[in-house]
Parts: structure tokens; sequence; C-alpha cells
């Protein structure tokens, strides 16, 4: 009889120990999952918005051509003041994708902290481009326009 008491407290310790422990996992589990959510919305995020910079950039492209025609020249600068105001509003998406990676930095590994630093580095970049591309086009247009 004493025997099965020792046993069965020593069963309910163990069960207690087994539960706790399924517990922690479940969490640590959770707790990954939540990276893996983390990554995957920051790599959404940023593959669309890299996307949009390039069709914005092809579209400014169009509008940067110099033509003879004064209504052409002053329809490109307004589609150019057009996609400035478009970039402008962008910039809190812009402010929250960096945000995005950044954070990402303190659960990944070394490697994945280069990739995640080279992808910021060339959002950056591209996203100063952009902004230098707008100024320069609209700089362009504005000077044609003061010879007519």
């Amino acid at each position: 009889v004493d025997g099965d008491s020792d046993l069965t407290v020593q069963v309910s310790q163990m069960m207690h120990k087994y539960e706790i422990l399924k517990k922690n996992i479940r969490d640590v589990i959770n707790k990954y999952n939540s990276f893996v959510k983390e990554h995957k919305s920051f790599n959404e995020q940023y593959t669309g918005f890299i996307e949009w910079i390039g069709a914005v950039t092809d579209d400014l492209g169009q509008f940067g051509e110099i033509v003879g025609d004064l209504k052409i020249l002053q329809e490109r600068r307004n589609n150019i003041e057009e996609l400035e105001e478009l970039r402008t509003n962008e910039s809190i998406k812009y402010d929250t994708i960096i945000e995005q990676g950044e954070k990402l930095y303190s659960h990944t590994s070394p490697d994945g902290k280069d990739f995640i630093r080279q992808q910021l580095k060339q959002l950056r970049k591209k996203w100063d481009n952009l902004t230098e591309e707008i100024q320069s086009n609209a700089t362009k247009i504005d000077l044609c326009l003061q010879q007519f």
C-alpha cells in the first residue's frame, strides 16, 4: 500500500511536469510562429513597395521627356506633381517597412540580419533615387516651361 502511494505521488508529479513542459513548448511554438509571420509580412510589404517604386519610376520616365508642345509639357508637369504627392503619401508606408525590418533583427540569425540590412539599404537607395528623379524631372520641365 505504501508503494502504491509513492507511485501515485510520482505519477502525479510527472503529470504536472508534463503539463508544464507542454505549455512551455506551446508558448515557444507560438512565439516562433509569430516571428515567422513578422518576417513574412515584412517580405510581402518590402516586395510590394519595391515593385511600386519601379512602377512609379517607369511612369516618371515617360513624364520627364521634353517636347516642344506647351500643353504636353504642362500635362507632364501636373503628372510629376501627382507622383510627388503620391510619393509623399507613401512615405508613411516606407517608414513602416523600414521599422518592420529593423524590428526583425532581435530574433534573426546573423546571416538573416545581413540579408535584411541589404534589403533595407536597397529600399533606402531606391526611395532616395525616386525622390531625386522626381525633383530632377520637375526642374527640367519647369525650365522648359519658363522658355515658353
